[in-house]
């Protein structure tokens, strides 16, 4: 399953300053102050009521650069919000110009050699071009597909042409159960199980005691599923189980990659090990039979 899909959408700024690692490591959720360069993390910068402002891949360029990648703001608003928390640290921060593509696992290693190795948020560099395996696809076949974002640090970086369309990534992602749409302030990270973004003994960061508290006394009501059903789904539509309302889908794609594939995905009050669960999905076109299943990139929660 081959593709390249622009990501020139995609936040992506340039850290730079001796504070600038023990500055963002106190923003953030991940424990990322001791990162030697080659190293990289998936990271969430939150609000102070542990909502999600964005979810960053953190990458160590060298001893004091960091390149962040993240899913929803623009890279002058990343920027912004990063200025906002610098008061004396020596830390600058920059937009990144070059371009930015996502592509599958063996066209990024045709361009960054060892790209096609990497597990799942770690980093390989080669000259001006970073990769950084994200958030796996699935295929037709719900086998996944490795997906790396590959990034030029200079404007005249020279990249993959785009050559798949956005909404063939939307499908392959939402089958995946990727979440894009929802990665915004509605949202905890644990909402949407992005457990590997957060390091748990790590001290206080930006809705730390939010979070903890979510996860010590066991709080944490939503969570990001996906949804299987022989007719369309629409974002907006509520989910009910036995009459009762438990959620509301989120995004949706109009044609799954199969029958078995989601076609949506949804934020519900539903335990994980009621998983599989047979629902009703509600909305002005009608009601529809649905299955809601654990989404296949689902994260492992911390023990």
């Amino acid at each position: 399953m081959a593709f390249v899909i622009d990501a020139t959408d995609r936040p992506r700024v340039l850290v730079r300053g001796k504070d600038g690692p023990a500055f963002v490591h106190r923003l953030s959720t991940q424990h990322v102050n001791a990162l030697p360069p080659g190293e990289a993390r998936l990271n969430t910068l939150t609000t102070d009521k542990g909502r999600i402002k964005d979810v960053v891949h953190h990458a160590v360029l060298d001893t004091d650069t960091l390149l962040l990648v993240g899913h929803r703001l623009s890279g002058d608003d990343l920027c912004a919000w990063l200025d906002r928390y610098c008061f004396s640290e020596a830390a600058t921060f920059e937009v990144v110009a070059g371009p930015c593509v996502l592509v599958n696992a063996a066209t990024a290693d045709a361009v960054v050699p060892g790209a096609a190795g990497l597990v799942p948020w770690a980093m390989a560099r080669h000259g001006d071009v970073v990769a950084l395996r994200t958030f796996d696809r699935v295929d037709a076949a719900f086998a996944a597909v490795p997906a790396v974002l590959l990034v030029g640090l200079r404007a005249d970086v020279a990249l993959p042409v785009p050559d798949t369309a956005r909404d063939v990534d939307d499908v392959a992602a939402m089958a995946a159960g990727v979440p894009v749409a929802e990665m915004g302030e509605a949202h905890t990270p644990l909402d949407l199980e992005l457990h590997d973004a957060i390091h748990w003994s790590k001290g206080c960061y930006i809705g730390q005691e939010v979070i903890a508290r979510l996860d010590t006394y066991g709080k944490q009501r939503k969570r990001l599923v996906a949804l299987v059903a022989d007719d369309a789904i629409a974002a907006g539509d509520e989910v009910v189980v036995d009459d009762a309302v438990v959620g509301t889908v989120t995004s949706a794609v109009s044609s799954p990659l199969s029958s078995t594939s989601p076609r949506a995905l949804a934020l519900v009050k539903l335990a994980a090990d009621a998983m599989p669960c047979p629902v009703v999905v509600r909305g002005p076109s009608g009601t529809r039979a649905a299955t809601a299943r654990i989404r296949h990139a689902a994260q492992v929660p911390h023990d």
